[in-house]
């Protein structure tokens, strides 16, 4: 997948790191949305890697419980929009 070694190394721990921060001192909901975006299309990305990984083992149905994680993601987001 492209760019996932990066985000699922040190730079995704950085970028991890900073939505966080972001979190923190956003004055309000309005502001938590780009920081909100952020961490969970790095955490997407990770759990897709995850997935990947484990199909190509031959392993199809822990690929597919891994995915099972991202529906909450894109709930949470859907709640933004």
């Amino acid at each position: 997948m492209h760019h996932a070694e990066e985000l699922c190394g040190p730079s995704g721990e950085k970028a991890l790191e900073l939505a966080n921060r972001a979190l923190q001192i956003a004055p309000n909901e309005a502001y938590k949305g780009p920081a909100l975006f952020l961490r969970s299309a790095i955490e997407f990305v990770r759990i897709a890697e995850e997935a990947r990984l484990e199909y190509a083992y031959g392993h199809p149905e822990a690929a597919v419980a891994k995915l099972a994680a991202t529906r909450q993601l894109f709930d949470d987001l859907a709640k933004l929009a």
